[in-house]
């Protein structure tokens, strides 16, 4: 499925596990997106990745960013480190 944010075997990065099984700072590939229920007459998109033990399950999709963002976004804090 496309939503438009994210897709199957895109490269994610965990910045908020939650609850989930999951690490800070790891990469984990998408093998779904999708729009489903997260309580009464609310919807949210999840992602299917595999968990730190190796299970596939859902978690919420603003738990990620796509690697290339996460990459960037570590440039960018290397740099201002050092000064440039």
């Amino acid at each position: 499925m496309n939503n438009g944010l994210f897709k199957n075997g895109d490269l994610v990065v965990c910045i908020d596990p939650g609850n989930d099984k999951l690490t800070v700072g790891k990469t984990y590939m998408v093998f779904s997106a999708s729009i489903l229920p997260c309580g009464l007459d609310e919807w949210d998109l999840f992602l299917d990745v595999c968990d730190d033990y190796g299970k596939n399950g859902y978690s919420y999709a603003h738990r990620f960013i796509h690697l290339a963002e996460y990459l960037n976004e570590e440039r960018k804090r290397k740099f201002k480190e050092l000064g440039i």
